[in-house]
Parts: C-alpha cells; structure tokens; sequence
C-alpha cells in the first residue's frame, strides 16, 4: 500500500530502501489495475488497458483541454465529451443500440438512426411505430420498395412513427430510415 508520508525528511537512502520499494510496489500495484505493467519493460508498459470513469457533472475545461467523463441522464450513465474552455457537452451514447431488423442506434451529437420494414404495404395509408419514439422530432424519413419504380410515400410524419402508402395496387413491402433527436 502506497504511503505518502514515507520515507520522513532526514532518512538517509539505505535506511529508507525497504519503505521507498514498499511505496513503489504500492503504486505499482495500483496503477496496474487498468494499465499494462510497469515491469513489462516494453512499448507499451503503462498504456491503459480500460478506463473506468464514475458519474460525475460535466468538469471544467481549460482552453486546450477536452474532458471525457460518465454522467447519469436516466437509467444509466451515458459518455459524454466536454470541449475546452468548458464549452458544449456533447452525449456520445444513449443506452444499448437495438442492432435487429427493426432497431436504432445513436450518433454522437444527439441524433438517433432508426431502421426498419413495414410488410406488406398497400395502396391505402399503413401506419407503423419506430422502435424508439424520437424525444423532439423525425428530421427525415426515407422510404423504399424493392420493385423497380414503385414509390412509397410518407402521410403522416410524428416523434413516434408515420403512416405511409405506396403507389401500386400489390402490396409491397417498405424499408424505411429515419433520423431525429
């Protein structure tokens, strides 16, 4: 265990080796916790092998700095970034990603993507759900048939899905994207 305090003022080296190598050992163990081995003699003795960081506000930044720091936004904590001279915080992740056929992930920034099928689309509007309601606004919502020259057309755009139809007395099946905040 590292300790400060040792050696005191006025040991002389050969009297303080076994404390100065105690607190070594100490501070070894410590930073080896998350980083490769001081001992390893190599390239990358002291590199990081994983960063934990515990929630925390966003820290002050100085010009030249940029902060990477856990915060809590709900559930869980989420990475944000901090830019220097304490300026915009940007979220870099929101929960898990929904990696299916119908699922989302989220960018850097804010903006969430989201994906999907809706089966069997007629010439009537058909309405579907997103699988993650958008918290502000769908900025965009791109729709797609497999048949050449078919088109899809959006109805109804909202935060939590949209109503569609499609040209051509068959149904057909719509691929969609859709990118919001």
């Amino acid at each position: 265990m590292f300790d400060s305090t040792k050696p005191q003022s006025g040991i002389t080296l050969s009297a303080g080796r076994a404390v100065t190598q105690a607190n070594f050992a100490g501070t070894e163990t410590y930073i080896a916790r998350d980083h490769v081995s001081l001992d390893a003699n190599s390239a990358e003795s002291g590199k990081h092998k994983a960063i934990r960081l515990t929630e925390q506000a966003a820290p002050t930044t100085l010009v030249n700095e940029l902060g990477l720091y856990a915060k809590d936004t709900g559930s869980e904590p989420d990475l944000y970034v901090r830019r220097e001279s304490s300026g915009t915080e940007i979220q870099m992740t929101m929960g898990d990603p929904s990696n299916s056929a119908n699922g989302y992930s989220f960018l850097p920034g804010g903006l969430l993507i989201q994906w999907g099928k809706v089966a069997s689309v007629a010439r009537t509007v058909t309405a579907f759900t997103f699988p993650k309601s958008f918290t502000n606004t769908c900025y965009s919502l791109t729709l797609t048939t497999v048949d050449a020259f078919k088109v899809a057309m959006i109805n109804v755009l909202a935060k939590t899905g949209a109503t569609i139809k499609q040209d051509d007395t068959t149904n057909r099946d719509v691929y969609w994207i859709a990118i919001g905040d």
